[in-house]
């Protein structure tokens, strides 16, 4: 993933920040690396998008089941679409080294809250392998907000906060 997004491997390994989500009412708590390298921006309206494992959220049972098929992304979003879920997803366009372009499913939640701030109506880009390496965090972000916290701190609160969502 870090080619795919960028420059991953120039932060210190502190820059790591709580993020909730709110899909569908529901708010779950995840941790992000804050990374400039990651330059993916919703395509419509140019605002930072999270980046994140898919499997870091809980998915309702009809849509985790499409996300987790081995399905082209194309054909996972006419899937998505016909499945009768509330969810918005679409797909956003990339490029990464060693690929000329490539398409990631996305879907826009009510809103992110990070240290504080709301962000509406945001983009969750959905990666489908290992974001942080099992080094507490599960997503990128490259928004306005950044906080630096220590992974060790951090790594002792994922499991419990992960649970507390869910």
């Amino acid at each position: 993933l870090r080619l795919f997004l960028g420059q991953s491997g120039r932060h210190e390994r502190g820059d790591v920040m709580q993020i909730t989500i709110s899909l569908l009412g529901g708010l779950q708590t995840i941790y992000a690396l804050y990374d400039t390298g990651q330059t993916l921006r919703d395509p419509v309206s140019g605002k930072a998008m999270l980046v994140t494992e898919q499997n870091a959220i809980q998915w309702p049972k009809e849509v985790e089941s499409i996300l987790f098929d081995t399905l082209p992304v194309e054909e996972k979003m006419v899937r998505l679409h016909t499945c009768g879920t509330s969810l918005r997803f679409t797909l956003v366009p990339y490029k990464a080294i060693g690929t000329d372009s490539g398409l990631l499913l996305a879907v826009r939640s009510d809103y992110l809250e990070i240290e504080g701030h709301r962000y509406d109506n945001t983009l969750i880009a959905l990666w489908a392998g290992e974001i942080g390496d099992g080094v507490g965090y599960q997503a990128l972000w490259s928004g306005t907000e950044r906080r630096k916290g220590s992974v060790e701190e951090t790594q002792n609160t994922v499991g419990t906060s992960m649970e507390k969502a869910g």
